[in-house]
């Protein structure tokens, strides 16, 4: 799965250079977009991942920005 982020028509991107599993957008408003990540770890059951955590992204001179630090497998 991958996000992908529009200004007014116009495509700002991705947030990750490659797609991941499990991704959701939890929130949205005029300003921010909410994406929650989950991921696989060592002991989690296929298709049953236990990692997560979410980022907040916002548009800063016309580009995308990450408010938060990208989560993911360690």
């Amino acid at each position: 799965q991958q996000v992908v982020f529009f200004n007014k028509g116009t495509m700002l991107g991705t947030p990750t250079p490659s797609p991941r599993p499990y991704i959701t957008v939890t929130a949205s408003s005029p300003n921010t977009a909410t994406v929650q990540y989950q991921w696989q770890q060592a002991k989690d059951q296929p298709g049953m991942p236990t990692g997560i955590g979410s980022v907040r992204f916002t548009i800063e001179a016309g580009a995308l920005k990450a408010l938060d630090p990208i989560p993911g497998p360690k």
